[in-house]
């Protein structure tokens, strides 16, 4: 579902921002490394002009080494979403140019910390919106 709206607001902002930028192909990996690297490696051999691909779910190591296996690292720019060990790897080494992040260990257990002190406490959260941060990341500023 996360991935669906993803590419939904990306797609939506290059329409309305950059209507000059052309997707010619998107495809499903099911957050599959393997599948992703078939499917990277096939789009690439359809569509040699693609200079940038968004992966807006998992799968970010198979579609890096597909890129890198047909020759194109460093002329494909890569954008992913996330910020497990592997990709920041793949940022370190160029095959990544951005990754979007978020706090997900915060998303996930925030709710039920506020539920817990809900339910077992009567304690009311503090602020009714809690927000967490979405950092850009790329080399140059990792962490």
């Amino acid at each position: 579902m996360c991935d669906a709206e993803r590419l939904s607001g990306f797609v939506e902002q290059l329409n309305t921002q950059y209507p000059y930028i052309q997707i010619v192909h998107t495809a499903v990996n099911h957050s599959d490394e393997f599948e992703s690297y078939a499917t990277t490696k096939r789009m690439l051999a359809e569509f040699p002009e693609i200079t940038a691909l968004y992966l807006a779910a998992a799968g970010v190591e198979g579609a890096c080494r597909a890129i890198s296996d047909l020759g194109y690292k460093g002329s494909i720019k890569v954008i992913s979403h996330d910020a497990p060990p592997v990709t920041l790897q793949l940022l370190d080494d160029g095959s990544i140019a951005a990754t979007i992040t978020q706090q997900p260990f915060v998303q996930g257990a925030k709710p039920l910390e506020i539920l817990l002190d809900y339910l077992g406490m009567n304690i009311l959260p503090e602020e009714e919106c809690i927000y967490t941060k979405i950092e850009i990341k790329i080399k140059e500023n990792m962490v």
